[in-house]
């Protein structure tokens, strides 16, 4: 990660991050652009907290593709005219599949960081809450598809074996 931080700086890009006006291919990279090194450790340390968790209901090889896609989709839509930087997004896309997988002792966390959200985007218009809450929202369909895909899979396998 931190060598992809330290090659952004040397890409050949007119904008740090995702824009509407953007080359395509900063859709897939603004993830992995942050502004600074403390930005850096901060999405690191939540992303990796929650990927973690994450970790334990949904199997890695099934769960960072579609972490890469929602990433992509989620810059679908945003009308920031500055750049879209950092892993926040994901970080929310996390949180979104904490919260469908047991709802009731995420709601503290959903209302907490709602408020900080809400607080950053305060004092920091550059802040894309587009992006938080479409991540937010995404990682919820994530898990509620695999759950189901699990349920049927297992249900399949089941009926097979009689």
């Amino acid at each position: 990660m931190f060598f992809i931080y330290i090659a952004s700086f040397f890409m050949d890009v007119k904008e740090f991050g995702y824009t509407k006006e953007s080359a395509f291919y900063t859709r897939y990279m603004y993830m992995f652009t942050h502004q600074n090194i403390l930005h850096l450790i901060a999405n690191i340390y939540s992303f990796h907290l929650l990927y973690k968790m994450v970790m334990k209901l949904i199997p890695e090889e099934i769960f960072v593709p579609l972490m890469f896609i929602s990433g992509v989709l989620m810059t679908y839509g945003t009308e920031m005219s500055k750049p879209t930087i950092g892993l926040s997004g994901i970080a929310f896309l996390l949180l979104g599949i904490l919260f469908a997988a047991s709802p009731k002792q995420m709601y503290i966390a959903v209302i907490v960081t709602t408020i900080l959200n809400t607080v950053f985007y305060y004092f920091n218009t550059n802040v894309n809450v587009f992006i938080h809450l479409s991540g937010f929202i995404y990682g919820i369909i994530i898990y509620l598809i695999y759950k189901l895909w699990n349920k049927r899979k297992n249900k399949n396998k089941n009926l097979s074996a009689q």
